[in-house]
């Protein structure tokens, strides 16, 4: 058994294409994407997560990636915003905010 975490944070276009790091750089003012976030548990269920992006902490979110386990955040890249930070926590539905 081990405890629940929070295992990777992925960006996806608004077609849920997976967007790899090294094209990141290609993304634009309008452009929407979706973050999501993984977790990882031996028993036990995740039930939402919260993203927080450049330090604005985003609505609770229960939106799944199609076809995945994936929680997901939807994403308008704002004009004047060229780099962007975002971390994530996963609800798990004994161990709580991980």
């Amino acid at each position: 058994t081990f405890a629940p975490y929070c295992a990777t944070i992925n960006t996806y276009d608004s077609s849920w294409n997976l967007i790899y790091s090294t094209d990141l750089s290609t993304l634009k003012t309008g452009d929407v994407v979706n973050f999501c976030v993984t977790g990882s548990a031996s028993s036990g269920s995740f039930d939402m997560a919260r993203f927080i992006i450049n330090g604005v902490q985003q609505t609770d979110t229960t939106t799944r990636r199609p076809d995945s386990t994936d929680f997901c955040q939807s994403y308008t890249l704002p004009e004047g915003t060229s780099t962007f930070t975002v971390s994530a926590q996963i609800h798990h539905s004994t161990e709580g905010w991980i």
